[in-house]
């Protein structure tokens, strides 16, 4: 383990609070206040993060429920299907929309389709669409069997989410990428079904982080929201003399979730010397 003073020092002035477990993507939601009916509405505050161009190609896109449905690989470990994400993939803008293009011709029936980032996709179902979902990083680096879509609706998502699986099989992306050595584009993972809704004021006037999900929160409760700056020092360089800022610190998230003990000691070592 690496020396840590910064953080003991932070860690010993901090008050500690008991609350469920939860995945990041939930936890965020609940912070700002948004219930879930069916679903926790992941996909449409996520979408508002993204740009300021999402969905200029759809009139009345921002009232209408929307999903997120990332690209993934499904590698097969003993008995179960293990999810591996973009941190796996690492997938090219060109061969995202190679492949978008053809999911969107194929499940035109079922929903149409935004690539608003390489790893991150939307979709806007044509039917009404009940289910429960668990977003891709609180599934990455395990079975997926528990974690599967439940609900009124979640037979239907299956069967979707099989015949992905069965287009993107000989898909000239994955033969290419195959041929290089990189793994396949092999399934889609559908979650964060819902609407947006209004939110109301937080009890903090900015937001950091790279994930549009807070992002989008941020904006819709009338926060100011960007990226994560490079570090602490660059940050207080131009911060206001008071207010609360909210940081998504989310380096070691990854490296915890895929058991990659030497890369989680190294991002904690550099939170350490850029943050805390």
């Amino acid at each position: 383990m690496p020396p840590l003073p910064a953080l003991a020092l932070l860690l010993s002035r901090a008050r500690r609070t008991a609350m469920p477990a939860s995945d990041a993507d939930r936890w965020w939601l609940e912070v700002f206040g948004v219930e879930a009916h069916d679903d926790y509405p992941a996909a449409a505050y996520a979408r508002r993060g993204e740009s300021a161009q999402a969905g200029e190609g759809h009139r009345g896109a921002e009232d209408a429920p929307w999903m997120r449905v990332d690209p993934v690989h499904l590698k097969l470990e003993r008995d179960q299907l293990v999810l591996l994400d973009d941190e796996a993939l690492q997938l090219s803008a060109e061969e995202a929309q190679a492949l978008a293009v053809s999911v969107a011709a194929h499940f035109h029936d079922h929903f149409s389709l935004e690539v608003l980032a390489s790893a991150r996709w939307y979709a806007r179902p044509r039917a009404p669409t009940h289910i429960r979902t668990v977003s891709t990083r609180a599934v990455r680096g395990r079975g997926i069997a528990a974690w599967m879509p439940q609900g009124e609706d979640a037979v239907l998502w299956h069967s979707v989410m099989n015949e992905a699986q069965m287009l993107l099989h000989d898909h000239p992306v994955n033969e290419a990428r195959e041929a290089r050595g990189a793994l396949p584009v092999n399934s889609l993972w559908f979650w964060g079904i819902g609407r947006h809704r209004p939110l109301s004021p937080r009890p903090a006037q900015s937001a950091f982080g790279n994930d549009p999900l807070l992002r989008g929160l941020a904006r819709e409760a009338g926060m100011s929201a960007a990226g994560l700056p490079l570090d602490a020092t660059q940050w207080l360089a131009s911060a206001p003399q008071n207010g609360i800022a909210w940081f998504a610190l989310d380096a070691l998230s990854a490296a915890a979730d895929y058991g990659d003990n030497p890369r989680w000691l190294t991002q904690l070592a550099r939170l350490e010397r850029d943050w805390f």
